[in-house]
């Protein structure tokens, strides 16, 4: 998460000549925490030879660096291309995608698609942020939701040009943008230059710093270092570099000891997390006030079992806005099902969730605290088919691949260039609609025999590819382990991984961050040592980053058991899915399921809605 204060740089020769040493000192003492600098425009790149050097001696000094790309989506290809470029060439921590009124013509959707389908492709786990005008209202051309779905960030340049009320359209922009989906964090971006005979002045500049604290946003951007360095402009710059930035996290810690309350079933930690005068809007009724909002609690807690407990699904926050799905969960119940369960996998605490599919969460301490999602399939149950997206069904969610085709379990498939092409072979019921490559490959038979690397076999009926070898003969990659190439095997993000055992159970693992922390999961090589350790003969990683997914089947429709990074599934090329036999009871059940709003202020919630959806409880 972005925080505190950052410029944006447009021309490093223009900011202290160039010299990345001088622009150092200054970014030092105005306590910058960040900095972005051009890296192309139109196709073309920008401060070439000078910004690897930049951006070390700024990481040096404890200064994030960014770069920004003006796009214009007329060569999207080239576009995305030539940020690729830039991106290898120094070691940017994320990239601002800017885009205005080119963007407003007819059939630029589908630029942006390609572009930032292009750009994911090749770093899917890097930060995004998508920066334009400041009210969404005035310019319904642009694609907001296409941008916003793959990006990371809102960095809207909120410019009161010809007018002196920064603090009136800020809070304009932060409550459009509140407003539209998918929300992302919102980081404005104030004027530091002059536009005609308007100029900013220190007072409003001032004033703009401290709604953004008063939003409780935890970062703003100035544009631009390029005149805002400059002795013109000395007297805005003074105000920014004196601006002691508070670090807004409460909502986010807030989120954490939310849950931790309503699993101890604490009620007084519960209503010292509202504000005095909180308002919490249910379905059924509005409660106001602390006491009445912990006698809410306490007849709700109080309708559950001893052992149920609230699980949360997904999280994103905007600003003091935090949007999240939760549900609560059962315990397992004794049952005796038919055909017999494997008891050695009920021991380790799998649940049932099919005949054949079990599943467990972990979380795990080491090497660093992530969550393992872990699906056994027994290949030999009844009713047991794996199936690879046919060509018709190319370039979706993995839930709606799962619903599409009936599935009971579906993960994301591999790695892709376009939505419509995956990089590796892949076939569908002897349609093979992607040819071979160098990328390991998985070949499922029509009686459902399944290899996972080595020599294709002479009919072709299922097949899906990966982007890395992980485990071969039960032993953890070699070239994994000597790591060549270390921007792939050693970054650390989600991935989705698929295995096969000695005695024939099919592998299907999904490795996330914790909940504030996603991106933050394993390695490469740290993937391959988990899938050994489960067992796997033979394992291959597919797609990760924001694209790992794991859906299972509710009632006809997809369950997203991980927490995509985008905030929300990504369409990807193709998906592995599962068809299995539903059984009559489940191992455990979901008793309520709910999408919350909170609103914060001073670490305290002062609005809460819930949205929430109790479900039939087993017979």
């Amino acid at each position: 998460m972005l925080a505190g204060k950052g410029f944006f740089i447009t021309d490093l020769t223009a900011c202290e000549q160039g010299n990345p040493v001088a622009i150092a000192r200054p970014a030092v003492r105005a306590g910058l925490s960040h900095g972005v600098i051009q890296v192309a425009e139109e196709g073309a790149a920008r401060n070439v030879g000078l910004l690897p050097a930049a951006v070390r001696v700024l990481r040096d000094q404890g200064v994030t660096v960014w770069g920004w790309q003006f796009v214009t989506g007329d060569q999207p290809l080239d576009e995305a291309r030539q940020a690729v470029e830039q991106l290898r060439a120094a070691p940017l921590e994320g990239l601002v995608i800017c885009a205005e009124d080119a963007y407003k013509l007819p059939g630029k959707d589908s630029a942006a698609r390609l572009y930032l389908s292009e750009l994911r492709a090749v770093f899917p786990d890097l930060p995004l942020a998508f920066s334009s005008y400041r009210f969404p209202s005035y310019h319904p051309q642009i694609p907001w939701e296409t941008f916003l779905a793959f990006c990371d960030y809102n960095m809207p340049k909120v410019y009161w040009a010809g007018a002196h009320n920064p603090q009136t359209q800020l809070t304009r922009s932060y409550n459009e943008f509140a407003a539209l989906r998918p929300v992302r964090p919102l980081i404005p971006v104030g004027p530091a230059y002059p536009l005609g005979s308007w100029r900013p002045t220190p007072q409003e500049v001032l004033a703009f710093l401290d709604t953004a604290q008063n939003l409780q946003l935890n970062a703003v951007n100035f544009w631009h270092w390029d005149v805002a360095g400059g002795d013109a402009f000395a007297d805005v710059w003074r105000v920014i570099a004196d601006y002691a930035w508070r670090a807004s996290s409460a909502a986010d810690d807030l989120m954490q000891r939310y849950f931790t309350a309503l699993n101890r079933r604490d009620l007084s930690a519960i209503e010292v997390l509202y504000a005095g005068r909180g308002v919490h809007v249910t379905p059924r009724r509005t409660v106001a006030g602390r006491q009445a909002i912990a006698a809410w609690y306490a007849d709700l807690l109080g309708s559950l079992p001893a052992e149920a407990q609230f699980e949360l699904l997904n999280y994103r926050g905007a600003s003091g806005v935090r949007y999240f799905a939760w549900d609560i969960v059962a315990p397992p119940v004794a049952m005796t099902p038919s055909p017999p369960v494997d008891e050695s996998l009920v021991r380790q605490g799998y649940q049932r969730l099919f005949q054949g599919v079990y599943y467990k969460k972990a979380f795990v301490r080491a090497p660093r605290e992530h969550i393992v999602h872990i699906v056994r399939v027994d290949l030999n149950a009844p009713g047991v088919q794996l199936v690879v997206t046919p060509r018709e069904g190319l370039g979706t969610t993995t839930s709606a691949f799962l619903e599409r085709y009936g599935l009971q379990l579906a993960v994301n498939g591999d790695e892709w260039m376009t939505p419509q092409q995956p990089k590796g072979l892949a076939a569908s019921e002897g349609d093979i609609y992607a040819p071979a490559s160098l990328e390991p490959t998985m070949y499922i038979s029509q009686d459902n025999r399944v290899q996972i690397g080595g020599p294709p076999p002479a009919r072709i009926w299922n097949a899906i590819s990966g982007s890395h070898t992980l485990v071969r003969d039960g032993k953890v990659n070699g070239k994994l382990l000597t790591c060549r190439k270390p921007e792939y095997c050693n970054i650390l993000a989600p991935h989705t991984a698929v295995g096969l055992t000695a005695d024939g159970q099919l592998l299907l693992v999904v490795v996330e961050g914790l909940p504030l922390a996603l991106r933050r999961a394993l390695s490469l090589k740290e993937l391959a040592y988990l899938m050994a350790s489960l067992g796997a003969r033979q394992a291959i990683s597919l797609d990760g980053g924001g694209s790992s997914t794991l859906v299972t089947e509710s009632a006809g429709r997809g369950r997203v058991r991980n927490m995509p990074t985008d905030g929300q599934e990504r369409v990807v090329a193709n998906h592995l899915g599962v068809r299995a036999q539903l059984i009559a009871t489940p191992d455990r059940s979901v008793l309520m399921e709910g999408e919350d709003t909170i609103g914060v202020k001073g670490g305290k919630i002062v609005y809460h809605f819930s949205l929430m959806n109790p479900l039939p409880r087993p017979a």
